[in-house]
């Protein structure tokens, strides 16, 4: 009966399951704010099922995470091992309450991690690696460039390196990286350090504070090459190093600005250049101009388009305008490029008006205005035909001479004859500058049609752009072609951003812009749906064409 019962023990010990145990611990003792350490569960069983670490995730940033387990046999009795390591950063000083995590059918223990500040108030030149980041100013006006530049200090060679990009809470910013990186040593306190800098465009687009959070470095040192292993060495160790945060102040659009577009810039320069020279035009023959507006520190999309006025016997069809965006390590420079064909339709001297531009220069803090100045330009008859009046003067010096001839007898017949050949050339000479009214009139009729033609024309290829552009789900080319269409169909109200487009459609479509303007610059990658706008796009009745050409027709000749 006892043996029953023992057998019954046994069997009852070994059909009951056995709980994994869970232990936690860290691989380092203190634990510095912003300096990277590793919280590794580790269970001496195999686990099934991954564990849910993400109520960690409000109480440390967690870079990493790896998994790894083991088994052995020693004397005949099998162990297992597994870890979970997590490669984590503090960022507050004081004490952390890790909970209890769930491992399949046990839990870890709760344990609590003491995290000093020591490690901030040291001089980080002590370090073998640390990160300085930099702001050019601190408090720019919305839309002003701000230069973040990032310093990488390295005094002990790292392999797997990588280096976060900034990213900015607060509001919307436009980021754009500056060149290439740049290396190059510096001493500091007798370590000698490999300098990695990297820098940033940042055009903040509202007013307000903005904060820009810590950038990361993460890399790895010790034995981490493979021919180089060294195997009685200490094993590869992550290192991850952590920025200071930063934070703009961005001031709103001065009062005193009176320009019409918000122009911030260090430079802003207008010229321009003629495919013939404007001082040799000839009337009917059509010639090339090119506007150039070059801005230091502005993006190429936030430069208006110039206002271009050229005399009444001028005819001129802009084609759309070219950007060109140039980088250095000191700044960004926006290009835009307006081209027109000119057509100059009446010989003599004229004055083309000078064109100005006002803009806020953020280095004097002051309004300034780019100009192209007035030009007297000269346009030459397309024949050596005489003008108006010169044949005016010919035909009253004829008349002159008949009346003070003297009267006399001799060669009657050859002064008959002259005055014959005067009354002749006076009628033809009338009924070719009727011919060229007439011509005139029938070319300016045409010009007329040609350009209404050109503004249909230019409208629907505008349209077409912005719908091939999202079709291909480019989103900047959707951007700039969307900005150029609503220019060319509201010509008055200066529409410079898709912000300003917003009133003119319905809210379903304001939805798809908000998604394309989050997905140019918002902080998160945003996916943008074309295909939505797409067929939002499409769907709208803008019938621009119709009232383009009610504003343009023209009067009737005599009004009843």
């Amino acid at each position: 009966m006892k043996f029953r019962s023992y057998i019954s023990l046994l069997l009852l010990i070994i059909c009951q399951p056995l709980l994994a145990k869970v232990t936690v611990s860290v691989d380092r003792d203190p634990i510095f704010i912003d300096e990277s350490f590793q919280l590794v569960f580790e269970s001496d069983e195999q686990i099934d099922g991954q564990p849910d670490f993400s109520e960690l995730k409000n109480l440390l940033t967690i870079i990493n995470s790896s998994n790894r387990s083991s088994t052995q046999i020693i004397n005949g009795k099998v162990s297992h091992k597994q870890q979970w390591v997590l490669t984590a950063l503090a960022d507050r000083a004081g004490t952390i309450d890790i909970p209890s995590i769930k491992f399949d059918k046990t839990y870890s223990p709760a344990v609590k991690l003491k995290v000093t500040e020591s490690a901030a108030s040291r001089k980080r030149t002590k370090d073998d690696v640390f990160l300085e980041t930099s702001l050019s100013i601190n408090d720019p006006y919305v839309q002003a460039q701000v230069i973040l530049t990032i310093k990488l200090y390295r005094a002990i060679p790292t392999s797997n390196s990588t280096l976060s990009d900034p990213v900015i809470s607060g509001g919307q910013v436009v980021i754009e990286k500056l060149g290439d990186d740049t290396s190059y040593e510096q001493q500091n306190q007798g370590k000698v350090y490999n300098v990695v800098e990297r820098r940033y465009a940042i055009f903040p687009q509202n007013s307000g504070k903005l904060k820009i959070d810590p950038v990361v470095f993460q890399g790895q040192t010790g034995n981490t090459g493979f021919f180089g292993r060294d195997p009685f060495g200490p094993p590869a160790r992550t290192i991850v190093k952590r920025s200071d945060s930063l934070e703009l102040n961005v001031k709103s659009i001065p009062a005193i600005f009176n320009g019409s577009t918000w122009l911030p810039a260090e430079n802003i320069s207008i010229k321009e250049t003629w495919s013939v020279s404007p001082d040799a035009l000839t009337a009917g023959e059509a010639v090339t101009r090119t506007i150039i507006i070059e801005a230091k520190s502005l993006a190429a999309s936030q430069i208006p388009p110039a206002e271009s006025l050229l005399p009444d016997p001028f005819k001129f069809y802009p084609d759309q305008p070219e950007f060109e965006q140039n980088q250095t390590k000191q700044s960004v420079v926006g290009v835009r490029l307006e081209k027109m064909a000119v057509i100059p339709t009446k010989e003599g001297s004229f004055l083309l008006p000078a064109i100005q531009l006002p803009w806020w220069n953020t280095i004097t803090d002051k309004q300034e205005i780019a100009e192209l100045p007035e030009r007297q330009i000269y346009v030459k008859s397309t024949i050596n035909t005489p003008l108006a009046s010169e044949m005016i003067d010919e035909s009253n010096y004829a008349a002159s001479l008949s009346d003070n001839e003297v009267n006399t007898t001799q060669a009657p017949t050859a002064k008959g004859k002259e005055s014959s050949i005067w009354q002749w050339l006076t009628f033809i000479f009338s009924l070719l500058w009727l011919l060229t009214i007439i011509a005139w009139y029938k070319t300016n009729k045409k010009t007329y049609l040609h350009q209404n033609q050109y503004q249909t024309s230019s409208v629907k290829q505008l349209k077409q752009a912005v719908l091939k552009a999202a079709q291909r789900n480019d989103a900047k080319a959707t951007q700039m072609a969307l900005l150029e269409w609503s220019r060319i169909n509201w010509p008055d109200e200066k529409i410079n951003n898709l912000h300003q487009l917003k009133d003119k459609i319905d809210i379903e479509l304001n939805k798809e812009l908000d998604k394309l303007n989050a997905s140019l610059y918002g902080q998160t990658e945003t996916q943008w749906d074309s295909e939505k706008f797409i067929k939002l796009f499409n769907s709208q009745d803008f019938n621009f064409i119709k009232e383009k050409s009610s504003k343009q027709t023209l009067e009737p000749l005599y009004k009843t």
